[in-house]
């Protein structure tokens, strides 16, 4: 028998869309009324652990909670599950994966519950940032075994992720905010996308560093920054300075934006839509609006959600550019089989499952 061996990408798409075609059959009424999960509202609510607390005693009693760390091991063996599988498709070592798998899954629960305080939340604060400082500290701290470095595959992970992602982007939602949201949103981040890069440009930052600051800014922060590093192959030092710069701007603003609103006297509409097409990170749009008012928090909240639906979108035209353009590692002729055999797969699953 022929041993499978996907290139990443392909097998990124095969286990997100395998991971989405379960979730819907979870959620078909034969099975919500088997299991019994009517009063549930989603899958989430059914098997995702809760990391949320705002007091010490709160955390102590979550930390302390058997149901809460029987979801933890569920959800632990239900991505393992997938892990092997995407291990077994891309022809890398399955017991190799395992050696690594449980200490990434530690460092993202520990992640989970530090970006679950609710003061945290409310300044913007991402579970991934958590994740990237802890990724820092151990990466620069200890000296890691090669073999732990060859069996990472972090690659394959943030690309399965993305394309889960997608998912959560409907474009239908893009079409609820009307013809002025969609007219917005395309204008917005084209002007602000150029601008950002014309400035990086004018500084002497390098063009594959400028691509993602752009599409961090513009877009939707974090996770247009980490999406456009996918579709470009980008550097991860260069990724993990743009989502820390992008946090360090995206924090003062959710104060500052509201203080210099009320001192000009906008509207909660008007101020709204500022937050919304001003601020980095979804997150912290929603805590600077929820300072406002709440016809600030949705109409902020609308504005962000129109520009985030055209992530997939700014990933397919980015990644286009850069392979037209020769950028990267090799500099062939632009022709139909070299456009196809760069372009990054994974950006055609996160369309498709937006």
């Amino acid at each position: 028998m022929k041993k499978i061996k996907l290139t990443e990408d392909w097998t990124a798409n095969s286990i997100g869309f395998i991971m989405l075609g379960c979730i819907l059959l979870l959620s078909l009424p034969g099975i919500i009324n088997f299991f019994n999960w009517e009063d549930a509202k989603n899958l989430k609510d059914i098997l995702w652990p809760s990391f949320s607390w705002k007091t010490w005693d709160e955390l102590g009693s979550k930390l302390c909670d058997i149901e809460n760390w029987s979801r933890i091991l569920i959800v632990f063996l239900i991505y393992g599950l997938f892990i092997s599988f995407a291990g077994y498709l891309s022809g890398k070592s399955i017991k190799g994966l395992w050696k690594v798998y449980p200490i990434v899954y530690i460092l993202t629960i520990f992640s989970n519950f530090i970006a679950g305080n609710n003061i945290l939340k409310t300044w913007g604060g991402e579970t991934v940032v958590f994740c990237l400082l802890l990724g820092l500290i151990i990466g620069n701290c200890f000296n890691l075994p090669k073999s732990f470095k060859e069996n990472l595959t972090s690659e394959l992970f943030v690309k399965i992720g993305l394309i889960l992602l997608g998912s959560t982007i409907l474009i239908k939602a893009m079409l609820t905010v009307g013809m002025y949201g969609i007219i917005q949103a395309i204008v917005v981040i084209f002007v602000v996308w150029n601008f950002c890069f014309w400035v990086c440009k004018k500084m002497g930052v390098d063009r594959e560093m400028s691509v993602m600051m752009s599409s961090g800014v513009s877009i939707c922060g974090v996770s247009a920054a980490i999406a456009t590093s996918g579709a470009i192959n980008g550097d991860k030092n260069k990724l993990s300075y743009v989502i820390s710069l992008v946090m360090v701007c995206a924090i003062p603003m959710i104060v500052l934006l509201p203080l210099i609103a009320r001192w000009c006297g906008f509207s909660e509409v008007l101020a709204g839509a500022w937050f919304g097409g001003t601020i980095d990170t979804t997150g912290a749009v929603a805590a600077s609006g929820a300072f406002y008012g709440e016809i600030a928090e949705k109409v902020c909240t609308i504005v962000k959600s129109s520009q985030n639906v055209l992530l997939g979108v700014a990933a397919f035209v980015i990644s286009m550019y850069w392979t037209l353009t020769g950028q990267g590692d090799r500099k062939e002729k632009p022709t139909a089989g070299v456009i196809w055999e760069r372009f990054p797969k994974f950006v055609i699953g996160f369309v498709a499952a937006s």
